[in-house]
């Protein structure tokens, strides 16, 4: 007989009014959406984490470091270095592309191999193999770029679910609505 107590009976009605009041606002929310200037002042704090550099960087690892050293005087006696990665790597994701790892930062690999990397000109191959916990590695840097945030075109849906999830937002969006709702009634 709980259900019939008037306490429970009015948490029941509470909890129910709760939900109604947050279909509402989200229906709002999803009909009004976020606003260009919101969009903007979000994509404009986004982008200022994007700075550093990039690098573009192929490498070829080896189990040993003397398989690592012939590898390196065939590099410099002309060998091809597409080639030698696709032939020797022990790196199954980027020997097939001929030891290509794309644009990295060099916080997204271990620290050795960063050290390395980051002291390459464009073109340049790593005059000793470095050591890494995978293995031995020579390292060719294809090229260097600045870091730049993506246009916001294409992180707009990330930026609207950043807004909305931010509770100042979400009180400034409520209190929009209800006086937008007082204002029909």
């Amino acid at each position: 007989g709980l259900s019939q107590s008037d306490a429970v009976k009015e948490q029941i009605e509470q909890s129910r009014m709760g939900i109604l009041v947050a279909a509402v606002f989200q229906d709002y929310v999803e009909k009004e959406g976020v606003a260009e200037a919101d969009l903007k002042a979000a994509y404009e704090s986004v982008k200022s984490q994007y700075t550093g550099k990039e690098y573009h960087v192929e490498h070829i690892l080896v189990e040993k470091e003397a398989d690592a050293k012939a590898i390196t005087a065939q590099l410099k006696a002309g060998a091809n270095f597409e080639d030698l990665a696709k032939a020797k790597s022990k790196d199954p994701g980027s020997a097939p592309t001929g030891g290509d790892l794309g644009w990295v930062s060099e916080k997204s690999l271990v620290p050795e191999f960063s050290k390395a990397m980051v002291q390459l000109k464009k073109g340049q191959i790593t005059d000793k193999p470095v050591k890494t916990q995978f293995g031995w590695h020579i390292i060719k840097m294809d090229d260097v770029r600045d870091v730049k945030a993506p246009p916001m075109e294409e992180i707009k849906d990330q930026l609207k679910q950043m807004i909305a999830s931010d509770q100042n937002w979400q009180k400034a969006k409520f209190t929009e609505m209800m006086q937008k709702l007082r204002a029909k009634a």
